[in-house]
């Protein structure tokens, strides 16, 4: 049984979200709900918004469909429709006619209100009654991944709840929630109510809003402290209590499930530790053909590569996957969260995430609406080593990215040697990172592990931060000597 403190998280929102009042006359078969939003299509970049029911109400002869957007005095749409008799009862009267609308509304910062006006002879208006009012026309996204997906920072419920971004249902795995399914406003908290959707998805949101103009709706199912495996669908796909099964439950509630635009993947830190590179993205391509598979229109996915931290730290093989992933995995964009400062070993406070969440934007806004410029975060292509001057050269697959070197950066890179290594200095030019070792020893990996909390950092010269990234070293001198071989 759910706590008063669950209870009341859920309750909260539902002052803002009451039922839409109807009259006893009218029997919807299907309408709006109040608060919800309905996923524009892409080639219409709108939605239309189905009302159809059954009418009782004696001397009615037709139904008035009345469609307002806020601060607009004259009516978005109006339509009329005669009733359709359908049914005959035995002394031959008509006493049940049906109707039918679907009005496009226009996806923007509008709010829209739908009446019903329920029409005599001449028109003379009998009754009328709200269909849903506060209803939105926008896009839809999925979060998806561990503690820094789900982004709870313990912000009071109510701080910040949005106009303009939505939330359907809720994460938590009582039954208390899953029988209690609905719209809501999206609050920056996570997830003890509904609506919660955490600090990083509500800043994301919050800025596609303000970018591009268009209602977000959000579905966060992320869990803390899970293995990737744990997302993957259960033997029932549907199944409530599974990760993968309650989101597709209030994705399918949502009426969300052709119309996902992108799902978000932060997830990896509990996974650092003894999972290979290979076996990672094997668990990321099937969970991905999944997503695909019942969601079917998503565009792209976006993976935050994890950074060091919680279980994360020198020569993670999962951060290489997930950097890797751009390249081996189609339709996938990898975002570093490198550069932002942090004030925890694992996670981040609210305006943390919020810097996270407007990085994430950006490449989204970018990716999907054509918005501004992507970054193009250095991305390390090989590493070698000079025996002859004790150096590291990596190089860079993007050289017209510049490269730029806080001080001290040099102590950020780590090796896997016959014994400890560490670098004494490091510079860099357009395209190249040259670190300086000691003379003698050859390393057989570096690594970049960025920082827990602060830099210092490694950036291009535009500011986007670089890729961490793991790589075998191989010896100059004896690709040299290979080469004069095979002469």
């Amino acid at each position: 049984r759910p706590s008063p403190a669950v209870v009341r998280a859920f309750l909260l929102p539902l002052g803002a979200l009451l039922a839409s009042t109807s009259l006893a006359q009218v029997d919807f078969t299907l309408r709006p709900e109040r608060g919800q939003l309905l996923p524009r299509h892409p080639s219409s970049g709108g939605a239309h918004a189905a009302v159809a029911g059954t009418v009782t109400l004696d001397g009615a002869a037709a139904v008035r469909l009345v469609v307002r957007r806020a601060g607009f005095v004259e009516p978005y749409f109006e339509g009329r429709r005669a009733l359709a008799p359908e049914g005959e009862d035995e002394e031959g009267s008509f006493e049940e006619t049906t109707f039918a609308f679907a009005p496009l509304l226009e996806a923007g910062l509008w709010n829209y209100s739908l009446e019903l006006e329920l029409l005599g002879d001449q028109d003379a208006l009998l009754e009328s009654c709200t269909v849903a009012t506060d209803v939105l026309v926008g896009d839809v996204y999925i979060f998806a991944g561990q503690s820094n997906a789900r982004a709870d920072t313990g912000i009071s419920l109510g701080i910040g709840m949005s106009q303009w971004v939505r939330s359907y249902g809720s994460a938590h795995p009582s039954a208390f929630a899953l029988r209690a399914p609905g719209w809501y406003p999206a609050q920056p908290v996570a997830f003890e109510g509904r609506g919660q959707v955490g600090a990083l998805a509500f800043h994301f949101a919050e800025r596609i809003v303000e970018i591009a103009e268009v209602p977000v709706a959000v579905i966060n199912g992320a869990v803390n402290g899970t293995r990737i495996e744990s997302h993957a669908p259960a033997a029932a796909v549907d199944d409530p209590y599974s990760i993968y099964g309650r989101t597709l439950q209030r994705i399918q509630g949502a009426g969300f499930q052709d119309s996902v635009r992108a799902v978000v993947w932060y997830q990896g830190e509990t996974e650092a530790e003894g999972t290979t590179d290979y076996a990672y993205e094997d668990a990321f391509r099937a969970l991905r053909g999944s997503w695909l598979q019942e969601y079917p229109t998503i565009e792209r996915t976006f993976v935050l590569q994890i950074r060091s931290g919680c279980t994360v730290y020198d020569n993670d093989l999962v951060a290489e996957a997930q950097r890797n992933f751009a390249r081996s995995v189609p339709d996938v964009t990898v975002v570093p969260p490198t550069g932002i400062d942090r004030s925890d070993v694992c996670h981040y406070s609210y305006d943390e995430y919020g810097e996270l969440g407007d990085v994430l934007a950006g490449e989204v806004l970018a990716s999907l609406y054509g918005i501004g410029t992507p970054i193009d975060p250095p991305d390390a292509l090989d590493a070698e080593w000079d025996p002859l001057r004790g150096t590291v050269t990596v190089r860079f697959r993007n050289p017209g990215a510049g490269l730029e070197l806080d001080d001290g950066s040099f102590r950020r890179f780590a090796f896997d040697a016959p014994v400890p290594l560490q670098a004494t200095d490091a510079w860099s030019s357009e395209d190249t990172l040259v670190l300086q070792l000691p003379l003698g020893v050859r390393p057989r990996r570096v690594s970049y592990v960025g920082n827990v909390l602060n830099g210092p950092w490694m950036r291009a010269s535009d500011g986007a931060p670089a890729f961490t990234f793991a790589l075998d070293v191989r010896s100059r001198y004896l690709r040299s000597k290979n080469l004069i071989s095979r002469r």
